[in-house]
């Protein structure tokens, strides 16, 4: 129903069989969010030089149909920061050791065709040394 226009009519009769019809102005029924449910996973080596692939399964959206967008964060201080060309399920992790010590993410944020979104998030341990 979400989209479509509704609105009240009521009748009234009197003891006399007059009737009198009343009618309220039409609105549009909103969409109320509905989360989507999934499982993300991460696999690969967190190692400079390795790779990381984040696969999200089972998702389920009342709303309905989905797509996915990936973003690969490091750990700032207090902050996670997005890393720039990490927007795919496969992060390529730099062998120059500028990652060596550092904890990762990924953010998984499905949407769905009513434009509603969810977020999901792992987060990988620190990238060894190799």
């Amino acid at each position: 129903m979400v989209g479509l226009e509704i609105r009240v009519v009521m009748t009234t009769t009197d003891e006399n069989g007059y009737q009198t019809v009343f009618s309220s102005e039409a609105a549009t029924v909103a969409n109320i969010e509905d989360e989507a449910t999934a499982t993300l996973a991460v696999t690969g080596t967190a190692a400079e030089g390795g790779s990381l692939t984040a696969s999200l399964t089972s998702v389920v959206d009342e709303d309905g149909t989905t797509t996915t967008a990936y973003q690969w964060q490091v750990r700032q201080g207090d902050d996670w920061v997005d890393t720039i060309d990490a927007t795919k399920e496969k992060f390529e992790i730099p062998s120059d050791q500028s990652y060596v010590d550092k904890i990762v993410r990924v953010v998984a944020t499905t949407t769905d065709t009513l434009g509603g979104t969810t977020a999901f998030q792992a987060v990988i341990p620190a990238i060894t040394n190799v």
